[in-house]
């Protein structure tokens, strides 16, 4: 069970944050800065560079290589089972 503050505490921890609240407000309504060295970027640049990659270049290709090679040694063991058991 979640132990609560004395309401004394509760009321000081209110206070405190209502006057921290407005630390900001001073910025909010201010302009977006515009660099002058550089142009903003293009959308569409700019949701590129979030887009998912390929960390690890090869590891799908090496999976599925691998799993190829287990699928051919499984059935060559089958069929060297049913050759044995067919003699």
């Amino acid at each position: 069970m979640e132990k609560s503050l004395p309401q004394h505490q509760n009321i000081y921890i209110m206070e405190e944050y209502m006057k921290n609240q407005h630390n900001y407000d001073d910025m909010l309504n201010l302009p977006h800065p515009d660099s002058v060295n550089h142009t903003r970027m293009e959308p569409e640049k700019r949701a590129a560079q979030f887009m998912p990659f390929a960390a690890l270049t090869g590891y799908e290709q090496s999976i599925e290589n691998t799993a190829r090679e287990i699928e051919k040694s499984v059935l060559d063991q089958e069929k060297g089972t049913e050759l044995f058991e067919s003699t």
